[in-house]
């Protein structure tokens, strides 16, 4: 009986992955004037990432891009710095994911 279960669970698992896998991110589909089949635009007309800003907490400083990127200039200078003002960086970059 234990066999069984895990079989279809096994069985569950692996079609709803493929379902997962073959999902597409298109713009406008359902609009009849859309001749184009595949995948488009998918920013969602939203402009660049242009801004950043230097957060000074507590005694750490740092540089925060509008676009997820963190802890460095985009031109391969650490921007992490603790103690602030010491001149030593102790993370080199990171971003920011999120998915919905």
């Amino acid at each position: 009986m234990l066999k069984q279960y895990r079989l279809l669970f096994a069985a569950a698992f692996l079609l709803g992955s493929v379902n997962a896998t073959f999902a597409e991110k298109t713009k406008g589909l359902g609009d009849a004037s859309n001749k184009v089949a595949g995948p488009t635009d998918i920013t969602a007309d939203c402009a660049p990432p242009a801004t950043s800003i230097v957060l000074d907490l507590n005694n750490v400083r740092a540089m925060i891009h509008s676009g997820g990127d963190m802890w460095w200039d985009l031109q391969s200078v650490a921007q992490y710095e603790v103690p602030k003002n010491s001149g030593k960086h102790s993370l080199y970059a990171g971003s920011l994911w999120m998915g919905g």
